[in-house]
């Protein structure tokens, strides 16, 4: 299994805001998560995960691999997600009213993620700090 763990910060991102506006977000939530550059921080211990996003708003996501859990997402989507370990990526399955995938990948050390919602996909990469 990868190694997951670290702490990565964002270093370029491409067609997020076209993401978020297919997820529903308003015009202000979308500048501002445009505008911000969070860290990501990564605890792996076996099947078992803690993934925390840090920024003006932050958020953590604690769960074990294969496990559906009850999520609130920070733009306040109620979902039901299930993260499963496939081809060394981490990919997590949203399940709601605006359900989304979101894989994660260690590509050459930095943190790579991958998030869509119908025909709409952004990149997003991490670097490893």
């Amino acid at each position: 299994m990868v190694d997951f763990n670290g702490k990565f910060k964002l270093v370029s991102s491409e067609n997020f805001d076209e993401y978020l506006k297919a997820l529903g977000v308003g015009r202000v939530n979308r500048m501002l998560a445009n505008s911000v550059k969070p860290t990501i921080v990564i605890e792996q211990n076996g099947d078992d995960f803690v993934i925390r996003t840090l920024s003006m708003r932050s958020s953590e996501l604690q769960f074990k691999l294969g496990v559906e859990f009850e999520y609130v997402s920070m733009d306040g989507r109620k979902l039901q997600v299930t993260v499963d370990l496939e081809d060394d990526k981490l990919v997590q399955t949203e399940k709601g009213e605006k359900g989304s995938v979101i894989t994660r990948e260690i590509v050459d050390g930095d943190l790579k993620t991958v998030l869509s919602i119908g025909e709409v996909v952004a990149t997003r990469i991490y670097k490893r700090i």
